[in-house]
């Protein structure tokens, strides 16, 4: 009896496996740089389209965002994951498909958790109309700790005030 062939949606990770060995650093003779320049190629193009799929979905449970932003985030692990691959430091030989789908869909996940928190935490200034003076929003961060929009601010200016000095120290400093 012929078993019916496995989707190709899930060969995917089987695939990264052996690419991921294929590019990574071994003690054996390394393959010609043109064939792991395609193995590159592809392994980038395997993770981006996995990570924009597993970003896709988790964006829908955790906020929205938009595509460019996916997009530039999917970019930006799949060539991190790439990397570290290469340089011998994401081993994946030995991972079930499972496995590897399940770690880049946590990648997902985290990188979203973390961009959504860094948004948190800007500070984002509003005009009221005509007049050029921004003024906070609220939701500045250590409104939460009893700090008053106007004691952040001053802190702030502070903050600055000494990245400033510290920028142009006298010349005995």
């Amino acid at each position: 009896m012929r078993m019916a062939a496995a989707p190709e949606s899930t060969l995917w990770p089987s695939r990264v496996v052996e690419l991921c060995d294929g590019i990574a650093p071994h003690g054996r003779r390394q393959p010609h740089e043109c064939v792991r320049a395609r193995q590159r190629e592809e392994l980038w193009l395997l993770l981006h389209g996995a990570l924009m799929r597993f970003l896709r979905d988790h964006s829908r449970r955790i906020g929205h965002f938009h595509r460019e932003d996916l997009e530039d985030l999917a970019s930006a692990k799949a060539l991190e994951l790439l990397l570290a691959a290469e340089y011998g430091k994401w081993k994946v030989v030995g991972r079930s498909p499972a496995e590897i789908a399940g770690y880049l869909s946590t990648t997902a996940r985290n990188a979203l958790v973390d961009v959504r928190r860094l948004a948190q935490r800007e500070v984002q200034f509003e005009t009221n109309g005509d007049t050029p003076e921004p003024q906070p929003s609220a939701t500045l961060p250590g409104a939460a700790n009893g700090l008053s929009p106007g004691g952040v601010l001053e802190g702030r200016q502070y903050a600055d005030a000494l990245a400033a000095c510290a920028e142009s120290p006298a010349p005995r400093a």
